[in-house]
């Protein structure tokens, strides 16, 4: 059995338990192939996996004509087909709502290939998941929603987010020291070493800010303008915004406690020492913050609904309104809730799933298909 594994680097971490799981129950003639996307995904799945096949990036950007982003989504499309095709692949597993379940999803339907898609957001799903086969969801709660507003048919529950037992593992196998912390992103620093940051407070007091998916490019200046007013060292994650953009900003406040960092970090690492995690981002940071709790605040994006923002409600994280971020952040309550009970469970309902590929029923189709396309286009341009 050849199964693909569509990722960037977020869905990575929710695939490698999975994956880890799939070895230990020796399915006969079992290939693990990765489909990698974007930034970072081709390093932290190939362990794990006998082959991967890096099939393009995100455009997100905003710096391309539209006429040639159109063009590098259908390289990267023809790019996810040749390796499916070539590997013979009998199953595809996707994640998320990014360009890597667009372009394998897609590929998959040319390919006469089945799909999982494992959904985690739910509220603003990829268009390209009305051609999965099967569509899960980590609660029985998003299940009518799904049904009602994108006409979506096959839809199973395995009731928790694998990506838990991928973060649980991480602390206690690979999580860096606070010397290494520091060693590995502050002292490289150009900004830190030109303010003086090891003088201003102690490292400990660092808040640590992720810009994500939740933020539009023109949300960065004003989180910057808004952060500056704390007195400790702050260390920005660009994430998914261009690193040179980001130090613009910073460079036009004058704001000498502020240090940008590369796009991809070790974020577990990073969480694990802040006085405070302030993210734009969706499940992804939401898990981690979960599970490390730590003082945190999500960031009210441009998706009012999102599974990721009824995730920190249910942890008591707090959302907030960039202009809203408070002065006083030592009266923030804690975390609570407990992921990961529920990640096994949700990894054994998904390995039953696979293992079952072959009688995976038909697509939801075309009308759901337009369905999700029409709320993409309204949530994005709110």
């Amino acid at each position: 059995m050849k199964i693909a594994f569509a990722c960037e680097l977020t869905p990575a971490k929710t695939f490698i338990p999975v994956i880890k799981r799939l070895r230990k129950i020796n399915l006969e003639n079992l290939e693990i192939i990765a489909l990698a996307h974007g930034d970072g995904a081709e390093e932290l799945i190939a362990p794990y996996t006998d082959k991967v096949y890096y099939i393009g990036t995100g455009r997100s950007s905003g710096s391309k004509k539209k006429i040639k982003k159109f063009y590098l989504i259908a390289k990267d499309l023809i790019k996810a087909i040749k390796a499916m095709k070539k590997e013979s692949i009998d199953l595809l597993v996707s994640c998320g709502n990014a360009g890597d379940v667009r372009k394998s999803v897609t590929a998959a339907y040319f390919l006469g290939i089945p799909v999982i898609h494992i959904e985690q957001d739910v509220y603003n799903p990829i268009e390209a998941i009305s051609l999965a086969n099967i569509v899960t969801l980590p609660s029985k709660e998003y299940k009518n929603f799904l049904q009602k507003e994108y006409k979506l048919k096959n839809i199973e529950i395995i009731g928790g987010y694998p990506m838990v037992s991928y973060i649980n593992e991480f602390i206690k196998n690979n999580l860096k020291t606070r010397e290494e912390v520091e060693n590995t992103y502050f002292k490289s620093n150009e900004e830190y070493r030109h303010n003086k940051l090891s003088d201003y407070n102690k490292l400990d007091d660092y808040i640590f800010v992720v810009l994500g998916g939740d933020l539009r490019e023109e949300d960065i200046p004003k989180l910057i303008k808004s952060i500056k007013k704390y007195n400790f060292p702050i260390v920005v994650a660009p994430y998914r915004f261009d690193k040179d953009i980001v130090k613009k900003y910073v460079n036009q406040t004058s704001s000498k406690n502020i240090i940008v960092l590369d796009n991809y970090v070790d974020v577990v690492s990073l969480i694990k020492y802040c006085k405070l995690l302030i993210y734009g981002a969706g499940m992804g940071l939401t898990i981690e913050a979960g599970i490390l709790k730590k003082p945190t605040i999500k960031i009210e994006g441009f998706h009012k609904q999102q599974g990721s923002v009824d995730l920190a409600k249910q942890l008591n994280i707090p959302l907030l309104k960039i202009e809203d971020l408070p002065e006083d952040i030592s009266s923030l309550e804690e975390i609570k809730g407990d992921l990961t009970k529920d990640s096994q469970i949700a990894i054994e309902n998904l390995i039953s799933l696979i293992k079952d590929y072959k009688s995976c029923p038909k697509k939801s189709g075309f009308s759901s298909y337009k369905s999700i396309l029409s709320k993409r286009k309204k949530s994005n341009n709110e």
